[in-house]
């Protein structure tokens, strides 16, 4: 009897432990949010321009690792600039990867959102101008 309710117990544990809240951890130098079991609390859901710009001097401005919110971005896969309307350290969500507003873009842009592909400049000439939904979430 006391083995059941034990094993009882433990399935119960294992069951209510697989009900956590989103998480954000870290992998290398990128933060992700794991929400596997957990709806994510959507904020707006935009269509908006989606760019990519890369961290060299030629695209930025002052110093192409520092971003606006005065992180270091260099080596960070998941960084976007975003609209001056979204807060910075705001995450976004678009085709179902996150990405952490950490960056402006230039004032005449200042509707886009323009993911940063770091030092692969190909990658970024590839990626292109997309016209995309984005989710922000809170």
């Amino acid at each position: 009897m006391i083995l059941i309710l034990f094993i009882a117990g433990l399935l119960t544990g294992l069951a209510i432990g697989s009900n956590k809240d989103p998480v954000c951890y870290y992998q290398g130098r990128d933060i992700f949010i794991k929400a596997e079991h957990s709806p994510i609390l959507i904020k707006e859901k935009i269509n908006a321009v989606i760019t990519a710009y890369n961290t060299v001097p030629e695209q930025t401005w002052g110093d192409p690792c520092i971003s606006a919110s005065g992180d270091n971005i260099c080596g960070m896969s998941n960084v976007v600039a975003c609209p001056r309307s979204i807060p910075l350290g705001t995450w976004v969500m678009i085709d179902e990867d996150y990405y952490l507003c950490l960056d402006r873009l230039a004032l005449k842009y200042d509707y886009r959102f323009d993911i940063s592909f770091d030092k692969d400049i190909q990658g970024a000439k590839e990626f292109g101008k997309q016209y995309k939904e984005v989710i922000i979430l809170q």
